[in-house]
């Protein structure tokens, strides 16, 4: 069994050029009071967005572009940077309630805020989120630790398959799932955990939200999906599977979202106050134009629009 580590891509001091007047000229110009707008790919970049979504719909799947130009830009134009390259791939997912479609992932909360996985300093453990790409852009690490986590569906297929055949219809038939943006209701439906549709494997797992689902139907697991449970964990665990990187300012991690999983590992911030030193990433989730190809129900709750999956339930 081989672990599938990510492909690095080192920008060009051409690409960067590029990137940052393209950026520049667009809030400068009709644009600066919208900036959901789409840019067209401009062609000097058309190579490295041809070589991105080629290594995504690859067994590969995840990359790292290098040296994002963040101490020449602004904020604002560093926002835009992260939304233009991201919409070159796919379009924009909402990510929360309010309909945010760039989000920060930060350590921002106090005493008793309802909190999202993502945000306290704790270990976010390995799982998926919606879309068929997830971007994340480090503008700024963590003093200690922080270092994102990921693990390749098909080499934990493929550790299933070799050591515990058993569990992988369990796997496939899935299970009812707590549905955060949409309230905290419930999936209509079981949703696989692991499903392999026309030859494609894809992967739709969030441990939080299979317990709640149980929790509020008040189902309680069989002793073979607790078992299933335990070997599809057991195998993201595996020291040949996780692949474990500190992304670095500048940094921006994408990754198929639908082979592979993700996760973090626990961080200490900078001491103090000042939260223009804590730990900062920017996230975008991606509908590509291409479907990748799995079943309705994973799909539904997986990659489509809020909404769209209690119109099908």
């Amino acid at each position: 069994m081989s672990r599938v580590d990510s492909s690095v891509i080192k920008l060009s001091e051409e690409q960067v050029m590029c990137l940052e007047q393209l950026v520049k000229a667009a809030l400068k110009s009709f644009l600066i009071n919208n900036e959901r707008l789409f840019l067209p790919e401009p062609a000097e970049l058309s190579e490295l967005v041809s070589q991105c979504k080629h290594i995504l719909n690859s067994e590969s799947g995840l990359l790292i572009l290098r040296q994002i130009p963040l101490d020449r830009l602004t904020p604002r134009e560093r926002n835009f940077m992260m939304w233009s390259i991201g919409s070159w791939i796919g379009r924009p997912l909402p990510q929360n309630f309010n309909g945010d479609l760039l989000g920060r992932v930060e350590n921002a909360y106090e005493e008793g805020d309802d909190l999202r996985g993502y945000q306290p300093e704790k270990e976010l453990p390995l799982h998926t989120d919606r879309g068929d790409v997830v971007c994340l852009l480090c503008v700024r690490p963590a003093l200690q630790g922080g270092e994102s986590l990921f693990a390749s569906v098909h080499s934990i297929h493929h550790y299933l398959l070799t050591h515990h055949p058993e569990v992988l219809s369990v796997l496939a038939k899935g299970f009812h799932m707590g549905l955060p943006l949409e309230k905290y209701s419930i999936s209509g439906c079981q949703v696989p955990v692991l499903a392999v549709e026309n030859g494609f494997m894809s992967a739709y797992y969030v441990r939080a939200f299979i317990d709640f689902a149980a929790e509020v139907m008040g189902w309680a697991f069989s002793t073979e999906e607790l078992h299933a449970l335990a070997c599809f964990e057991k195998a993201c665990r595996h020291p040949e599977i996780r692949y474990q990187i500190k992304l670095q300012r500048g940094d921006l991690a994408i990754w198929n979202n639908h082979t592979w999983l993700h996760g973090r590992t626990a961080f200490s911030d900078f001491s103090g106050g000042n939260k223009s030193d804590h730990r900062l990433m920017l996230r975008l989730w991606l509908r590509s134009a291409t479907d990748w190809p799995m079943p309705v129900s994973m799909w539904l709750h997986k990659c489509t629009d809020l909404g769209v999956v209690n119109r099908h339930r």
